[in-house]
């Protein structure tokens, strides 16, 4: 990928998303830390804030305000 010659990806770049993609884990563990992960963003309280200020943004900037369909950060079982 370096040497494409796309602007921003250097050696250094490359490295961090191979890090934090944890290339050496297995499809299992993998598929369970990014299940830890996802749920601790969740819990968050920036996440639930930003949740919230694009519902605003949604209720503000859509004009249709009856179609009952806003983004949620009500807890969910996904399987």
């Amino acid at each position: 990928m370096v040497s494409s010659g796309i602007p921003g990806v250097t050696m250094e770049a490359v490295s961090y998303v191979q890090r934090a993609l944890s290339l050496e884990l297995s499809n299992p563990e993998a598929a369970a830390m990014f299940a830890r992960m996802i749920e601790g963003s969740l819990k968050s309280w920036f996440t639930q804030f930003n949740f919230f200020l694009h519902n605003l943004a949604q209720l503000r900037f859509t004009g249709d305000h009856n179609d009952g369909e806003l983004l949620s950060f009500i807890p969910r079982t996904y399987t």
